[in-house]
């Protein structure tokens, strides 16, 4: 196997540093494309707008489920690391991928097989309901091709090489963006497919990572393993991986279902707000690419210092990310006080879909350092072996402060209401997630009787 890197050793704010640095190129460039798409959608018109941004709760909903299982294989694999185990990381990272590959199909079918009675759920106009059929049916027919890297994504962060995935997300951001006005307007002799050619755009660019991802996982890395199994012991595996991957798919869940419940509250007041508030997520979005990418290397690092039980380094290295989150916060609501206008127009000149996007902007990132505290938090939890708690940490967050204050909100200030419930709920979930994950340090710092 390649030789990982050692992150039980050494500065932790170094190791956060080194390899956070790729990972922000690659969240960036990631964030970018996914403006890039409804940058170029827009450009067809309000409409095409207000149905792309509908896709978003059902697209981030089964990109939780992936991203769920790569949080589990990535707690999984780097406490094999730190515990020095290579057959077991090999084992963990195989049986993964055919597990997910599994899941994701069925998903998918069961997603084309009800297009039209979801987005109708979601409460689309039935004028946008062929515009996003043809955008959600091309990207379920791929979807499990396009999960895959997600998992080998994490597998490689979780040896300490940020870098490779980097490198992969942004070549495939670079091709989406490249394709996207190809073929949506129908330039250089292809067919305006409009929509639905930001779909086929998306898929193209995600089928590079799944090759790249597969092929660094095999020959670089060596963590895949292909001999025959006895079906007792793949199972033993899957139980280890849904063990960690359950709780964190159904965390991630929360949040697309957080997406699908408020845009479902501001489609009442008219496609310009659910539009406005689409275009507000992307530019959140991309903003949050940093702590984003913070994120994805925080489980490896406390991983492995978890499986070497080092738990002065992983109380450092909270201490460091928390401070991070909250400054971070305050410049990026600065860029947004004087930037905030500017963003919203390029993708809409409507004056009311501007005004509420950056209404969006104003509220949403006014409560974000709490907000990616509380985020990290779930990562941290899940690095010390407490994915569950990571689930009961977002339960309370989502279905117990967010969604309750956003209804309040709305009675009593329309969709104004609905931004600042929500702002109110991650500010409070960001207290509790901190305290919590200090407790859960202490815990682990006792010694054993």
């Amino acid at each position: 196997m390649r030789r990982n890197k050692d992150l039980t050793q050494g500065s932790i704010t170094r190791h956060l540093t080194v390899m956070t640095i790729p990972m922000i190129a690659g969240m960036v460039v990631m964030q970018a494309f996914n403006i890039a798409d409804t940058y170029f959608v827009a450009k067809l018109g309000d409409v095409e707008l207000a149905a792309i941004s509908y896709t978003a709760p059902v697209i981030m909903l089964i990109w939780a489920i992936g991203m769920g299982i790569g949080l589990g294989v990535s707690s999984t694999v780097s406490k094999a690391i730190g515990e020095n185990n290579h057959e077991k990381v090999k084992q963990l990272t195989t049986n993964a991928l055919r597990m997910t590959f599994c899941i994701i199909s069925v998903i998918a079918i069961i997603g084309i097989l009800t297009v039209n009675q979801t987005f109708k759920l979601l409460g689309a106009d039935p004028e946008l309901i062929p515009l996003i059929s043809s955008y959600m049916l091309i990207w379920y027919s791929f979807t499990p091709l396009m999960i895959l890297p997600m998992l080998g994504n994490s597998a490689i962060r979780a040896t300490g090489n940020s870098l490779l995935p980097a490198i992969i997300m942004s070549i495939a951001a670079g091709l989406n963006i490249l394709f996207d006005p190809i073929l949506i307007f129908g330039l250089w002799g292809f067919p305006a497919l409009g929509i639905a050619g930001a779909a086929i755009a998306t898929v193209v660019s995600r089928l590079f990572t799944v090759v790249a991802s597969l092929l660094i996982m095999h020959y670089q890395c060596h963590m895949l393993e292909f001999s025959k199994k006895t079906l007792s012991h793949t199972i033993t595996y899957w139980k280890i991986i849904i063990k960690y991957s359950v709780p964190a798919i159904l965390t991630n869940m929360l949040l697309p279902l957080m997406s699908f419940i408020i845009m479902r509250l501001v489609s009442i007041y008219g496609y310009q707000a659910v539009a406005g508030t689409g275009a507000g997520q992307k530019i959140q979005f991309f903003l949050y690419s940093i702590p984003i990418a913070l994120g994805s290397i925080t489980v490896p690092i406390i991983g492995q210092n978890f499986g070497a039980r080092k738990y002065d380094r992983i109380k450092d290295a909270w201490k460091k990310i928390t401070r991070f989150d909250i400054s971070y916060s305050l410049i990026t609501f600065v860029i947004i006080l004087f930037a905030g206008e500017t963003l919203a127009s390029q993708f809409s000149k409507d004056p009311e879909i501007i005004r509420t996007t950056c209404i969006y902007l104003y509220i949403s990132i006014f409560a974000s350092g709490l907000q990616h505290v509380v985020v990290h938090s779930g990562f941290v939890m899940n690095g010390l072996g407490h994915p569950r708690k990571a689930a009961i940490l977002n339960v309370i967050r989502l279905l117990g402060l967010i969604i309750p204050l956003a209804i309040i909100g709305q009675k009593l200030g329309a969709y104004v209401g609905i931004y600042s419930g929500a702002a109110l709920g991650q500010i409070i979930s960001g207290i509790i997630g901190y305290f919590w994950v200090m407790k859960i340090i202490k815990s682990k710092e006792k010694p054993e009787i």
